[in-house]
């Protein structure tokens, strides 16, 4: 289980975090406007020093995901 708190006086959001092997998935889901909203983010660790990362958001209960954000990072040594 994780928690995000986003702006000031806002309800905090939470979900479930899904480790299998090195891909992590971080998922759960808000109200906004009146509507129920899904998210889910996918952290990939398979490659040594990299970490690839997408997110995507679903309105219609998980049947259609919209990718929102995608990119990877890698370890900058000293």
């Amino acid at each position: 289980m994780y928690s995000t708190y986003r702006d000031p006086g806002t309800s905090p959001s939470g979900g479930t975090v899904t480790i299998n092997g090195n891909l992590w998935t971080y998922s759960g889901s808000f109200e906004a406007n009146g509507k129920k909203m899904e998210f889910r983010t996918t952290n990939d660790f398979s490659k040594p020093g990299t970490e690839t990362f997408k997110s995507e958001s679903s309105d219609d209960g998980g049947a259609h995901w919209k990718t929102v954000l995608e990119g990877s990072a890698k370890k900058v040594d000293d």
